[in-house]
């Protein structure tokens, strides 16, 4: 076989070679970048900064998909945590605990386990301190969310970032009644000394 034709079949190769990686790496971009849009926009806020013991507020955690496939399995964990980030007991049911947090989802009445694509869903709580939560002095406590969903078969799962709340005491008022022994008032029949 001639030189020259060896050189052009090796030629031929080679462009074969790079129009095959060529059409290789633009695929992976495209992957990159829809993996890029499949993302989630995760939200989460209370009503106020600081309650009363005993006084309710709302917290709200709103997660928007803006990828073409929707979340399935989605799942919100709320979490409260005491001024050094160490977990604090929480309950759904308002008996008798040892729990510094009430809390109940108000809307909707069901969690929703599925977010459309391009669609979003907010889940809102009202959150009750329990009696004895601020411990004598205004106290520190933070809430956090822990969501988890599935899309396209990846599970995924985020902490959401925590939001302060200030619990206060609730104000109290002590009163000391007595019962003198005797008491001392007119007469009810002394008769009237001026005119009517």
């Amino acid at each position: 076989m001639p030189a020259e034709r060896q050189f052009t079949c090796l030629y031929s190769l080679i462009r074969l070679f790079c129009g095959v990686m060529i059409i290789y790496l633009m695929s992976s971009c495209s992957v990159a970048q829809s993996a890029e849009v499949r993302c989630a926009e995760i939200t989460f806020s209370l009503s106020q900064r600081a309650s009363f013991e005993r006084q309710a507020f709302d917290a709200r955690l709103t997660l928007r998909n803006a990828s073409p496939l929707p979340l399935t399995n989605v799942k919100v964990e709320l979490r409260f945590l005491d001024s050094q980030l160490n977990p604090v007991q929480a309950s759904k049911e308002s008996v008798p605990s040892q729990a510094r947090f009430f809390y109940q989802l108000l809307a909707p009445n069901i969690a929703p386990s599925t977010v459309a694509a391009q669609g979003a869903e907010t889940q809102h709580w009202q959150i009750i301190p329990t009696g004895g939560a601020a411990i004598d002095v205004s106290t520190r406590y933070y809430l956090a969310a822990k969501v988890s969903y599935t899309q396209s078969e990846r599970n995924e799962a985020f902490d959401v970032k925590t939001v302060a709340i200030i619990v206060k005491p609730l104000p109290e008022l002590i009163v000391d009644y007595f019962l003198p022994s005797e008491v001392y008032s007119d007469d009810p029949f002394t008769r009237p000394t001026g005119s009517c």
